[in-house]
């Protein structure tokens, strides 16, 4: 995939995401107590050749390593029922996506997500702190938003 054939579906967002909507997609994706959770970027091959997407979550909730966010798995959700409604992805049965989760106040975590046509298959990483520039993981968080899409998505077995 080239670089030119990937489009952004929500361009920069601010604290109004709530009121914002781009080609049926929706950028607000859960509020519970004080936190949120939205899409700032949402990315699509637009030829719907390549079906992956890598979507960029900011979240706001309290965070651990020992599992995910109500607002990670809110916008994951919400991100892959919108793919599903996508015409251009009718005929792929799966779509891989991965997700890169900015946890307030300065931390964050990569998610690979798919769902199999059975259950939604989650892998992340453990929490990674960017409080000091020094020891922060930027370059393995550029490499990831800058990556290729690989992935299966039928969800067929081929026996060679």
């Amino acid at each position: 995939m080239r670089q030119r054939d990937i489009i952004p579906r929500i361009d920069t967002c601010s604290t109004n995401l709530p009121t914002l909507i781009d080609a049926g997609t929706v950028g607000w994706v859960g509020k519970v107590g004080e936190g949120y959770c939205f899409t700032s970027y949402t990315y699509f091959d637009k030829s719907g050749g390549t079906p992956h997407a890598i979507i960029q979550l900011e979240v706001q909730y309290c965070a651990n390593d020992t599992g995910l966010t109500h607002g990670e798995v809110c916008g994951l959700i919400s991100n892959m029922c919108q793919w599903y409604s996508l015409r251009e992805f009718q005929h792929h049965a799966m779509c891989p996506m991965l997700v890169v989760s900015f946890i307030c106040p300065k931390d964050a975590r990569i998610i690979q997500a798919h769902h199999d046509g059975e259950k939604l298959v989650l892998q992340y990483s453990p929490l990674m702190s960017f409080e000091n520039k020094e020891t922060a993981p930027t370059s393995l968080f550029v490499r990831y938003l800058a990556s290729m899409p690989i992935g299966l998505t039928s969800n067929t077995l081929c026996i060679r």
